[in-house]
């Protein structure tokens, strides 16, 4: 009940910023499948989808929490301060999975001989999206909780942002993968182990937001 009651805090502190996170998450994928001859994959655009609504999503709760100190009045009722944490990267996560349902509902309604949202959801894709939203939020979480949002607002525009988009292009781009348009083949076992090393990352990453937060002076 706590947890919820935290959640529902924060989507509160996002106002109509949380309305907005969730038609982006709606609006880009039908967007970049609908761009002409230009055939993008499914890990491009569920990556590209998330980013973004994380972004508007967390900077405005963050934005909210600096301003009405949330946290520290948090701090002094009930509520652990790994409890706290937590609920920052379950938002990020709880973003991954409405995507998910959203991308999987959209790819299968008609339009123009083809389909809203192309090309079609794999766990290939899933998984390697999940990864790379886990190493994102287990980056600019610690960031959060160390230092107060008008210190690392910019920070995070590249962590959330060019990060996640022109970042990864170029790290795929060395391996001699084209991210943006090739589909990812991966077998199960690679898939599930992507899902639990990002989990294992997150855990790392909301282990050190709690010492960050335990010693952080408001």
């Amino acid at each position: 009940m706590k947890v919820l009651n935290l959640i529902k805090k924060d989507i509160l502190l996002a106002g109509m910023y949380s309305v907005f996170s969730i038609m982006v998450l709606i609006a880009i994928p039908v967007f970049l499948s609908n761009q002409g001859s230009l055939n993008m994959s499914s890990v491009y655009i569920l990556f590209m989808s998330v980013s973004f609504s994380c972004y508007f999503l967390f900077s405005n709760i963050f934005l909210m929490e600096d301003k009405y100190k949330g946290n520290l009045y948090l701090m002094a009722v009930p509520y652990k301060k790994s409890m706290i944490v937590a609920v920052k990267y379950v938002l990020g996560l709880l973003m991954v999975a409405l995507e998910v349902v959203f991308y999987s509902i959209l790819s299968r309604i008609p339009f123009h001989n083809s389909f809203l949202v192309k090309p079609a959801l794999t766990f290939a894709a899933v998984s390697v999206t999940f990864l790379a939203i886990a190493v994102v939020l287990s980056i600019f979480l610690p960031l959060y909780f160390r230092f107060s949002y008008t210190k690392i607002k910019f920070a995070l525009i590249v962590v959330m942002v060019l990060v996640p988009t022109w970042g990864m292009v170029a790290l795929f781009s060395l391996i001699g993968k084209n991210l943006i348009s090739e589909a990812i083949v991966l077998n199960m076992g690679i898939s599930v182990l992507l899902i639990l090393v990002g989990i294992a990352i997150m855990v790392l990453s909301a282990g050190i937001s709690v010492r960050f937060l335990e010693k952080r002076n408001f």
